[in-house]
């Protein structure tokens, strides 16, 4: 006599493609936001139009300060006093002490509030400032 099991499983496996197709969805999502969020957070400035020297991958800004054409400062899309900024850069600066904030300076931005925005940086301690400029010459 032969026996033989009642039924005959399938030695392969089922895979199951959802949580995969979960991920790659919530991925998507994600850099769609984000890109979205980078391209907002630039102001539209008329930088100044120089040469300067392209940045490394590993070189990411922890602050970045707009000064508008009438000489008010921004950061994340909100207008604050010198005061704040140089808190912002402060604290920035102690989390790691190889950042340095970077700074948009419309062309017609007064003079004034340049110096008075590299001052108030250089007395905060902040001993490095990157100074944001569009190709150019």
């Amino acid at each position: 006599m032969i026996f033989r099991p009642i039924t005959q499983r399938s030695r392969t496996l089922e895979t199951d493609m959802t949580p995969l197709i979960d991920v790659v969805f919530l991925l998507l999502i994600f850099f769609l936001t984000t890109t979205q969020l980078a391209a907002h957070s630039q102001l539209e400035l008329d930088l100044p139009k120089e040469r300067g020297e392209r940045r490394g991958a590993g070189d990411e800004p922890g602050l970045i300060v707009n000064l508008r054409r009438d000489g008010s400062l921004v950061v994340l899309d909100g207008v604050v006093p010198l005061s704040e900024v140089v808190a912002l850069a402060s604290r920035m600066r102690q989390g790691r002490l190889d950042a340095r904030p970077v700074v948009r300076a419309d062309r017609g931005a007064p003079a004034q509030s340049l110096n008075a925005l590299f001052d108030a940086l250089r007395d905060a301690g902040i001993e490095g400032v990157t100074f944001a400029v569009s190709p150019g010459r």
